[in-house]
Order: C-alpha cells, then structure tokens, then sequence
C-alpha cells in the first residue's frame, strides 16, 4: 500500500487554517487566541514582503516555498525595526514555531526556518511591581486590611493585616539595581 500524500496547500493562508483547524480540535481555544494567530501571521505575512501589515489578506498571497531562513529572518528583522514590542515578537516566534512544526509534521517544510536561521525567541524583561506612594492608595490599603466581614468577630488576622501594611508604608521602595539578582 502507497504511503498517504501529504496535503497541499498552495499559499500561507490557507496552511495556517489548516493548522488552526487541527490545534483547536485538539486543545479547544478561544476565538480570541485563534484571532491573535491569524493577526500574528498576516503581521508576518506582510512583513515578508514588505507591505503594510494593515494589509491581513496578504498571507493568501504567500506560497510555502517563500519561507526561507533568509526571508523570515528580514520579515522578523521589519517587525523589530517597525518598533513592536518584545513580548509581540515573543508571541509571534510562539506561533510560528507552532506554525513551523505543524507544517514539517505535515511534510510542508524540510525545516523550521526559525531554528535554520538562528533566531531566538526574544527575551521579555520582568516588570517590577508597583509600589504604594501616595498616601490615598495608602489609606485604600489599610482600609482594606481592617476591614473584616464580621465586625462582631474577633479575627486575629485584622492584627497581622494592619501590622504588614504599616511595616511595607513605611520600607521605601528598593531601587531595580538592588532587586536584581547577578
């Protein structure tokens, strides 16, 4: 008996449904997520050929044999250059990674160009967490910790609560330099 032919698909557009047809069957995911991956590959699609990426029909235009190392390294290349930020161009490596394996499990592509041209996925920074600095925020916190369901009750933890807030009011803030870890 013949091996099964691998399905065809003949543009980029029609390979990422494909795709998204199969992951959502499998884990099930929200509109919205199946949203974000078509944004994130017409973003991509446009970018490789240097068009707006307003323009989102463009990924119907885009045969597989256009994904190249070359070629996705200058797209993602636009992508930075365009100013977006590394937590988007996190999200777009996530998805055409995920994009890349199915289509190599499918026997679209020989080879993941991401990995072929040694593109990392971009490293997203830690935020630090917001402080406390102004003394109305401060009352909201206090407020908050003395505040019990029961007013009748005798909650050991209202003591504790109070006493956390007024020790973290008055520690200052430390500086990022000191937060950090070597």
């Amino acid at each position: 008996m013949a091996a099964p032919t691998p399905p065809t698909f003949p543009t980029l557009a029609e390979a990422v449904e494909q795709w998204l047809t199969v992951k959502t069957a499998g884990r099930g995911l929200s509109p919205h997520t199946v949203r974000a991956y078509r944004a994130d590959v017409a973003t991509f699609a446009a970018h490789l050929h240097g068009v707006s990426p307003t323009d989102r029909g463009f990924a119907s235009r885009v045969g597989l044999s256009e994904l190249t190392p070359g070629k996705v390294t200058v797209a993602l290349s636009a992508i930075q250059a365009s100013g977006a930020a590394d937590k988007t161009r996190a999200r777009l490596h996530g998805t055409l990674t995920g994009l890349f394996a199915y289509l190599i499990q499918q026997r679209l592509l020989e080879q993941d160009p991401l990995v072929a041209a040694g593109v990392d996925r971009p490293k997203v920074g830690k935020r630090l967490p917001r402080y406390v600095d102004k003394p109305a925020e401060f009352a909201q916190v206090i407020a908050a910790a003395a505040a019990t369901p029961d007013p009748e009750a005798r909650d050991p933890w209202v003591e504790r609560d109070l006493a956390l807030a007024g020790l973290l009011a008055g520690t200052p803030p430390v500086p990022e330099k000191c937060a950090r870890s070597p």
